[in-house]
């Protein structure tokens, strides 16, 4: 079939021109102007979804509310491990020291006894050269302390006054005990002595309230006498700690 030109009808133009015409006129109407709004708003709540979509759905990266989210677990309270009970410090720290009469140049020793007896000692103020001056100090309370004999052969023994029936209790002022190595208790009152500072030094007090003493008038095989007195005067009572 051949086509045929309609040489009665209008031109393509006029054509065009006529048609648009007639969309205007119908745009213009009332009612299509509603028709219009309602399709934009198509368009605009089209447009929101697929927004809403493709930023916020499912496909999307989203951050979750640590505070909101059922799965989010209560940040954990900070662990605190159990304290150890602090040592007690006495008036001198824990260590191994000499103990020098008055600050001077001979020390506490361990001295065979005067009566000549077999395995038995004292403690008397000699010279300070072996390890029979060295004792070790452990605090028992803030003011008291426990001394113990470091010379390998008394390494169990402690300091401790030493007599016929003295009880920490009963001792009077002026009574004179030697002071002699005993077995190390921790029960035992009369291991315990107090220091008592004066000036730099300090006096060693006994749990009978006397004094650790030196007397230079009387002598022991390894040097001066050491015993129990009254804590004053000051003369024979105080001493140096000399850490080894």
């Amino acid at each position: 079939m051949s086509g045929q030109w309609r040489h009665d009808g209008p031109s393509t133009p006029d054509r065009i021109r006529a048609g648009a015409g007639a969309t205007l006129n119908t745009a213009r109407s009332p009612r299509a102007a509603l028709v219009a709004v309602a399709a934009v708003a198509v368009v605009l709540v089209a447009a929101l979804i697929w927004a809403t979509v493709s930023f916020g759905g499912d496909g999307g990266a989203t951050v979750a509310d640590p505070a909101r989210s059922p799965s989010a677990s209560p940040s954990p309270e900070p662990q605190t491990s159990p304290t150890t009970p602090a040592a007690p410090e006495g008036p001198v720290p824990d260590g191994d020291y000499q103990i020098r009469p008055d600050g001077g140049d001979t020390c506490l020793v361990l001295s065979e006894h005067p009566d000549g007896l077999p395995d038995r000692f004292v403690v008397a103020g000699g010279t300070c050269d072996d390890t029979r001056s060295h004792l070790a100090l452990t605090a028992v309370d803030a003011q008291t302390v426990r001394l113990a004999f470091l010379d390998p052969g008394f390494t169990e023994f402690c300091l401790q006054p030493d007599g016929p029936g003295l009880a920490d209790d009963t001792a009077k002022p002026e009574d004179l005990y030697y002071f002699a190595p005993y077995s190390c208790d921790a029960g035992q009152r009369l291991q315990e002595f107090t220091l008592v500072a004066d000036g730099d030094l300090f006096r060693i007090q006994t749990a009978a309230g006397q004094c650790l003493t030196v007397f230079t008038e009387w002598s022991l095989p390894a040097g001066d006498g050491v015993g129990t007195a009254p804590c004053d005067p000051a003369e024979g009572r105080t001493f140096a700690f000399t850490s080894l």
